[in-house]
């Protein structure tokens, strides 16, 4: 058990509190705030050694949830992103929460595609076609843009969806297939 109020981990703006400490232990669930840190370790990974990683955002978990109940984002650093300067990045990634489990979307910019990842096998159309409407409205050429299933490895159990998230944005936001052990 981590003991103490605050952990600093690798960066000053990176910083687990004892609530996300406890989350990490074995037998506890890993929640939102879990994946935004792990995000930000991916970012910094990108920004110390930008030659070997894809330019990448990493939108909150909220941000999907938000929109897909029309609740305003337009003030929103990955709104401005997706309108103003997606030709900036190669992907963005867009963690989803459904009740129990997560998936992930992915703005794959390089080959103009949005593509949904599930470890459960899951085949959400609903939110790759949300996803696309969306991106319709806020990028002019969305309409050409293609819609997919990606195929990464599956889980089996109910538990790990989040660490299977995780290992996916991993992979992909290097540009690489995912393939681990399972």
């Amino acid at each position: 058990m981590v003991k103490g109020r605050n952990v600093k981990w690798l960066h000053e703006d990176i910083i687990i509190d004892k609530e996300c400490a406890e989350r990490l232990n074995i037998g506890n669930w890993i929640n939102d705030n879990i994946i935004g840190l792990y995000c930000k370790l991916l970012k910094e990974r990108q920004t110390r050694t930008p030659h070997k990683f894809k330019k990448c955002h990493f939108a909150g978990s909220f941000y999907y949830t938000k929109i897909r109940s029309n609740q305003s984002v337009c003030r929103w650093e990955t709104t401005d992103i997706l309108k103003n300067r997606l030709a900036e990045f190669h992907k963005i990634f867009f963690p989803i929460h459904h009740g129990k489990h997560w998936s992930l979307i992915v703005i794959d910019v390089e080959h103009q595609a949005i593509q949904y990842c599930d470890s459960l096998g899951g085949r959400s159309r609903f939110a790759l076609r949300y996803m696309h409407e969306y991106m319709k409205k806020l990028v002019t050429d969305a309409s050409t843009w293609t819609a997919e299933i990606v195929d990464v490895p599956q889980q089996d159990n109910y538990n790990d969806c989040v660490v299977f998230l995780l290992m996916n944005i991993d992979f992909l936001s290097r540009g690489i297939q995912p393939s681990f052990n399972c």
